[in-house]
């Protein structure tokens, strides 16, 4: 095995040690009723769950990495995963970052369902970002809007984003750190379009 190997081997070794060592943490932890309350509140907004009974473990997976056993684990946790959130799916950052997760599933599975279903999400919400608001957490979902633009080309899947941040923008809505911020992704929306270059520079 090359020496690339070996350290990649140890590195996933040494993940996989600190990760039980987090889960032994956790588990000892018990919440306090301030936290259980919040945990409560994030089961009935669905942005995940803490059954008291989360079943069986999976017996058909390995802890080996090889490619087929990898992308094995992948499906089933997405195929899981996609089954219990679909119902529920919304613009707030903690889905937009599933979303994120289930473009990349198809991508690396070769696999079109997650993507599909992330693709009827975003034209139920007729490709808007959560709020007009200067919000990240709001702006998030833009991510997979832009990632459908940069796979089809279609204008409408990018329009609304443009629209709202060059209004943030032009209004002044963001704080002083923000505006550097704002800027680039908005260069980067006009880029992707094919707007004229120097629209940033004219800002």
């Amino acid at each position: 095995m090359s020496i690339r190997g070996k350290v990649l081997l140890l590195a996933i070794g040494a993940g996989i040690c600190m990760f039980g060592q987090l889960q032994l943490s956790i588990a000892q932890h018990q919440p306090t009723p301030r936290e259980q309350a919040n945990i409560a509140n994030n089961e009935m907004r669905h942005f995940g769950d803490a059954p008291d009974n989360p079943g069986l473990i999976a017996t058909d997976l390995s802890t080996s990495t090889r490619q087929a056993v990898v992308a094995k684990a992948m499906r089933k946790v997405a195929d899981w995963q996609l089954e219990r959130s679909q119902p529920y799916l919304d613009r707030i950052w903690t889905w937009s970052v599933l979303y994120s997760g289930f473009m990349a599933t198809s991508e690396s599975l070769g696999d079109p369902k997650y993507r599909d279903a992330m693709l009827a999400m975003s034209q139920k919400y007729d490709w808007q970002l959560r709020s007009h608001l200067p919000n990240a957490d709001d702006q998030s979902i833009a991510q997979t809007y832009l990632e459908f633009y940069l796979l089809k080309k279609d204008s409408a899947m990018l329009q609304p984003t443009q629209k709202e941040l060059d209004a943030i923008l032009a209004a002044h809505l963001y704080d002083s750190g923000q505006g550097d911020c704002l800027v680039v992704v908005r260069c980067a929306l006009h880029g992707a379009a094919g707007v004229v270059a120097d629209v940033c520079s004219h800002r």
